[in-house]
């Protein structure tokens, strides 16, 4: 143990001037999953300044919430709890609970990467009155114990003079059950929110693999479980009288192990920005499949597109979007849609790839992959992407290229 006082003081708060740290099992696995989270969240802060990207900064301060977490039973592990002096202190008055602020910041980060013209509203300001409060809650118990009890009765209930009456009310169940409901509240919001966002790309994108978030939904999935898992943990120690600090330490592994991977996954593999989607949070105007017009208002400008298509084919512009095609009908992308939904009874994606899924095939009938690979054909029939192409093959004619020229041309 590395344990260097200085001097011998009857004072908690200055018994030692040296930090101690004691290196075993337990503290040293938390301490890396630690390091990783802060070394992390700096290099996520320089990238977000240097690159203008919000969702950078956000995922930063998620990573630093779960390390200052970890943190906590880390520096339990490594005598501080015990040593009943500063360091005692400062481990019931830090700010280690601070998981109000980590539904927050997966829901602005999502807003924030899939609109990268996403700025904070005054309105947004409001998802910040819970953490604020609870700040305001450890500066209260903080000024109440000191100002009122100070110097501490060198008791054991009052862990020898290093804690006053206050000290755990940070950590009292109702606190720890309000930071849990939001944060299962704001992944709830973030994965709702995230298949309006998969609507809204096939409403208004022909190609959506480059648009596609996957690894984000991944991310989320993971964040979701790992907390799942934490609260579980705590779950666990109301009901049973028999935990003890090293099966909670077990919670605080995974939650480095969470931080591991949030860390690794969101700077190496979180791809540019999405500029031009405009997608908002509070959208309210999605069209969707179920969107009606009067009969003969659909029949008529079902009639003009049809007439469109076949004279002009946009859709060999492998990065044709709802708003061109509407441009080009004389229309706005609202009628548009509708007329598509309710036309054709296909979104906007399905509808333009099944075109393109005609002309391969009429381009085959020709025979032009006889001269040309089949992903050549398919490129100049408006795909630019062999995913893309080979899902809305399958999704029109339940086969794949090779099979459909074997079966339905010979």
């Amino acid at each position: 143990m590395i344990v260097m006082s200085l001097r011998n003081n009857s004072d908690p708060l200055t018994a030692n001037l040296l930090m101690p740290f004691s290196f075993n099992f337990y503290s040293s696995l938390l301490l890396l999953p630690f390091v990783q989270g802060l070394l992390f969240s700096i290099l996520l802060l320089v990238r977000s300044r240097r690159k203008q990207r919000l969702n950078d900064a956000l995922m930063a301060v998620l990573l630093l919430v779960l390390t200052i977490t970890v943190s906590f039973w880390m520096l339990g592990f490594a005598g501080w709890y015990d040593s009943h002096d500063g360091y005692t202190v400062f481990m019931f008055y830090f700010p280690f609970n601070l998981l109000l602020l980590a539904g927050p910041a997966i829901w602005f980060y999502f807003l924030s990467t899939v609109n990268a013209s996403f700025r904070f509203t005054r309105k947004d300001w409001l998802h910040a009155v819970l953490p604020l409060l609870l700040l305001l809650l450890y500066v209260v118990k903080f000024a109440v114990d000191f100002l009122t009890e100070y110097p501490f009765p060198a008791t054991e209930e009052f862990q020898f003079g290093t804690r006053g009456t206050w000290a755990q009310i940070d950590k009292s169940l109702p606190v720890k059950f309000i930071s849990f409901a939001s944060v299962f509240y704001y992944l709830w919001l973030t994965l709702r929110q995230f298949t309006r966002y998969k609507t809204y790309l096939n409403q208004n994108f022909s190609e959506t693999d480059s648009l596609s978030l996957a690894w984000l939904r991944r991310m989320l999935l993971a964040a979701g479980a790992g907390l799942l898992l934490f609260f579980l943990f705590f779950l666990w120690n109301i009901f049973a009288d028999n935990t003890t600090y090293k099966f909670n330490w077990t919670a605080y592994f995974g939650l480095g192990i969470l931080i591991y991977y949030l860390s690794i996954y969101s700077y190496q593999f979180s791809p540019p920005l999405l500029h031009h989607l405009g997608f908002k949070d509070n959208s309210t105007d999605l069209p969707t499949p179920e969107a009606t017009a009067p009969a003969d208002e659909i029949a008529g400008k079902l009639s003009l597109l049809k007439e469109l298509m076949e004279q002009h084919c946009p859709f060999l512009d492998p990065e044709l979007t709802l708003a061109q095609l509407a441009k080009l009908a004389g229309t706005n992308t609202a009628t548009l849609s509708k007329v598509i939904n309710s036309g054709m009874g296909q979104n906007f994606n399905d509808y333009i790839n099944g075109l393109r899924i005609k002309e391969f095939q009429a381009r085959l009938q020709k025979g032009d992959h006889n001269t040309q690979t089949l992903m050549a054909v398919a490129f100049d029939s408006g795909f630019n992407s062999k995913a893309t192409f080979n899902r809305a093959f399958r999704k029109v004619t339940g086969k794949n290229p090779s099979e459909w020229i074997k079966e339905d041309m010979s």
